[in-house]
Parts: structure tokens; C-alpha cells; sequence
């Protein structure tokens, strides 16, 4: 006979091996042992009570709440720039039941809540029975079609009451989403036309929608100017410029090229 019984308490002091007998009559012992078992944060104490007459009660300790994980695709893609959406999976794996009416998850695009319901994701319990409980969370790729910045969390109360949240236990989650190449715009500088001077200065505003990576500039096919990932946060923040100065002697024919990639790849 199995029964589960959930304490709930800040702290459940046993030592790792404890031997109790108790008078429970002529020919009847009861023994107790006490382990303490700890799984990727999930601490459990399993208790098992032995009479003379062989009967077993094991009870379960649940004060954590739940552990979440995701599946090889997110894990991989959290905290990255993605050119195109990628379906999310978010594991959830408690040691008590819990219930889809107590299941929230939560998604923002660039810190606005997209208000996502039910019919937005799918619940599958995959666990079998007699194992601690498993949920598996789909978000389809179509939530996540808008470019911007994403995070997602699954916030969940379990049936010993613990309120569980995914950003706040180790499994943070967040990318970004960029299916939209970055946009170049070059002042009094135009291909073709002839410029009367030895030297020619260019500024030229560099813009993405999400981040930018960074900025190069070549010159008769050399390499001349360069922007890398830092320094071109640091101009997008303060909205400077690039720049850079073009020099020929008289009658000489350039070519410049201007090449600009941001954090997704575009």
C-alpha cells in the first residue's frame, strides 16, 4: 500500500539515517528511515515506514515547487537572435499534480504582454503513472512572427500550494527575433557623381530594428573603416553617425562599398 502525504514547510531538518522503534503493541516495530535526495532543485524527503507485518507507507516532501527545463531546439536558441520564429518547448516536472486552470504563461514582446490564452500554446501531461508529474508546454512558431525582443515564463501553482516561476528558478527565457535586414542611408554622397575636392567626407545613418552588429566601409576593394558589435551599440545609444573620409588624387576613379549585418545575420 502506497500512500503520498505533502508537508509543507520552510525547512525539514532529518539526519541522513534515522532508526526509530516504537512500542506498537506485543510483536509490532515500527522503523523509520529518513533520506534526503536533492534533483536539479527539486528536495525531496522519502520517508518509509516498516512494520513486523511488512506493510510500506512512503510519504513525499514537496516545499519547492516545480523544476523547468526546455527541449535541445530552445535551449539553443535561448538568448539569441533568430532570422525567422522557432517553435518553443518548455518542460515542468513536479513532484505533486498540477492543474491546467493553474498554468499561466506568460509572453512579452519587447516588455509588452502579448495576453496569451489557453488556445495559444498546448499542455500534454508525457508523464506515466506512479512517476512525478511532467507537462509538456508548446508555443507554436506563429506567436512569435513579429520581430522583436522575446521573453517567456511559466508561472504555475502545484496542489501543496507552491507558486512556481520559470523565469525565477534557472530557466530564464529570451531571443529575439529579426527577420528584417538593417536600412543604410548616405548623405551628399551619390554613385557616379564627381566631387571637386581631394577629400571627401561621408556620414551615413545605419539603422535595425532590433540590434545592429556591425559596420564596415571598403575602399578599391581595401578594407578602410570598421565598426564592431560595441562600438556600434555605443553609437545607436548616443544616435551618432558613422563617418569616414574618402581621399583621391585628381581625376581618380573610387569605388566604395558599404557593408552593415545586424545580430541575427540580415
Amino acid at each position: 500500500r502506497r500512500i503520498l502525504g505533502q508537508f509543507l514547510a520552510p525547512q525539514l531538518e532529518l539526519p541522513l539515517i534515522q532508526v526509530l522503534k516504537l512500542g506498537m503493541g506485543k510483536g509490532h516495530h515500527l522503523h523509520a528511515f529518513g533520506t534526503f535526495t536533492q534533483v536539479e532543485y527539486i528536495e525531496t524527503v522519502a520517508i518509509t515506514v516498516f512494520q513486523t507485518a511488512s506493510e510500506r507507507v512512503t510519504f513525499s516532501v514537496n516545499r519547492n515547487g516545480s523544476v523547468f527545463t526546455f527541449d535541445e531546439n530552445t535551449a539553443d536558441n535561448n538568448g539569441k537572435y533568430l532570422v525567422a520564429p522557432s517553435r518553443v518547448v518548455i518542460y515542468e516536472t513536479n513532484v505533486d499534480e498540477v492543474l491546467p486552470q493553474d498554468t499561466t504563461i506568460n509572453v512579452f514582446r519587447d516588455n509588452k504582454n502579448l495576453d496569451l490564452d489557453k488556445s495559444g500554446y498546448k499542455r500534454e501531461k508525457v508523464s506515466k503513472d506512479g512517476e512525478w508529474y511532467q507537462y509538456k508546454y508548446t508555443i507554436e512558431c506563429d506567436v512569435f512572427a513579429d520581430d522583436g525582443v522575446y521573453n517567456i515564463a511559466v508561472v504555475s501553482t502545484d496542489k501543496a500550494e507552491n507558486i512556481s516561476d520559470s523565469a525565477s528558478k534557472g530557466a530564464e527565457l529570451s531571443f529575439a527575433v529579426d527577420t528584417t535586414a538593417p536600412v543604410c542611408v548616405v548623405s551628399d554622397f551619390e554613385s557616379g557623381k564627381v566631387y571637386n575636392t581631394a577629400k571627401k567626407d561621408v556620414k551615413m545613418s545605419v539603422t535595425d530594428n532590433v540590434a545592429l552588429s556591425e559596420v564596415s566601409v571598403k575602399i578599391n576593394g581595401e578594407d578602410a573603416y570598421s565598426w564592431d558589435t560595441d562600438q556600434v551599440t555605443q553609437m545607436q545609444k548616443s544616435a551618432e553617425p558613422f563617418t569616414f573620409s574618402i581621399n583621391a588624387n585628381n581625376g581618380e576613379e573610387l569605388s566604395v562599398e558599404v557593408s552593415y549585418k545586424d545580430m541575427a545575420g540580415n
